[in-house]
């Protein structure tokens, strides 16, 4: 009897033999897959309830984070776009797969980081080709390059981290 890849549960071709065991199993497998994915989700969750609780007790601070995966646009009629459940004072964004956020250019480097600060309209690093040209608008902010995606921070199938303070 064949099985499935990831939860080795059964498939069953036209010969083989079905028996009550078999579905149990198969059962069992299942509530245990959806009780981890349920236990996990519980715990991000919670966490993530202590957090927003940890931050609506320092008083009028806002926090939101999250993630995109870029698309391979850029230029002025491709902005990204980021909107937020408040007005961002600051935004940082993180190529999740460069390992640390770089603060200098050249040509060679794999662009990593974008810190915009409300009401700053451009973010430049290394000259004039490294500017990221910022749009505050309420409670979202848009930006663009016109070089090529990477420095657009919106590498087509790369994750890309946020953090917004408000």
């Amino acid at each position: 009897m064949k099985q499935t890849e990831h939860y080795g549960l059964n498939q069953w071709e036209l010969a083989d033999r079905i028996r009550m065991e078999d579905f149990n199993g198969d059962n069992e497998k299942v509530d245990a897959a959806l009780k981890g994915q349920a236990e996990a989700l519980a715990a991000e969750t919670a966490a993530r309830e202590e957090l927003a609780a940890a931050v609506a007790a320092c008083g009028n601070c806002k926090i939101a984070y999250g993630t995109y995966t870029g698309n391979g646009n850029y230029g002025s009629d491709h902005p990204n776009c980021l909107t937020f459940p408040f007005e961002p004072k600051l935004v940082i964004v993180q190529n999740k797969s460069v390992a640390s956020a770089q603060i200098s250019g050249s040509n060679s480097m794999s662009w990593g980081m974008m810190t915009a600060i409300r009401p700053l309209n451009g973010f430049i690093l290394d000259g004039v080709s490294w500017t990221l040209r910022l749009t505050w608008s309420g409670n979202s902010l848009s930006w663009y390059n016109t070089v090529n995606a990477e420095l657009q921070m919106n590498k087509s199938d790369n994750t890309y981290l946020y953090l917004a303070l408000g």
